[in-house]
């Protein structure tokens, strides 16, 4: 894996962890405070977890094996329903 995808992939991780940590503070907000705008955002960094883990998961692939084509598309497709 060369320095560069070395790189995005381990940005995208840290992303997705200070993610599931906003989903941790919302989710606590909202059975605090139970404002229905605080369970939308819970649930949109919910999906930019998800989003952030399938990104990384497809920038693996095709650092790894690039003729692995089913699993590149499977992990580009979930990235993209979830940013979605």
């Amino acid at each position: 894996m060369d320095p560069a995808s070395q790189g995005l992939l381990f940005t995208y991780l840290a992303q997705a962890l200070v993610g599931l940590v906003q989903v941790g503070i919302f989710a606590h907000f909202h059975r605090v405070y139970r404002q229905a705008y605080l369970r939308y955002w819970t649930w949109s960094f919910a999906a930019l977890c998800v989003y952030q883990l399938a990104a990384s998961g497809a920038i693996y692939v095709v650092s790894v094996d690039r003729g692995n084509l089913g699993l590149r598309l499977f992990w580009s497709w979930s990235s993209q329903v979830a940013s979605y």
